[in-house]
């Protein structure tokens, strides 16, 4: 099998082509990652914050029996 010079620079420009897609493909993965992560951070906070209101809300009608 002999190639010529054109089809050696089409192999190389679609390996090429492979290594840039998967460099790509990784990278997006990466931030989508990232994005993940600060998403569970975000409901982890809004969790903490219904928590912390509801313990008020405790403390409060606690405070209105002890008045009593």
């Amino acid at each position: 099998m002999n190639l010529s010079m054109k089809d050696w620079i089409w192999i190389a420009g679609i390996i090429a082509a492979l290594g840039m897609s998967y460099g790509m493909m990784s990278s997006r993965v990466t931030a989508l990652e990232s994005g993940i992560k600060d998403l569970e951070l975000l409901r982890l906070d809004a969790r903490l914050s219904v928590i912390e209101h509801e313990l008020k809300e405790i403390n409060e009608k606690v405070d209105v029996i002890i008045e009593k």
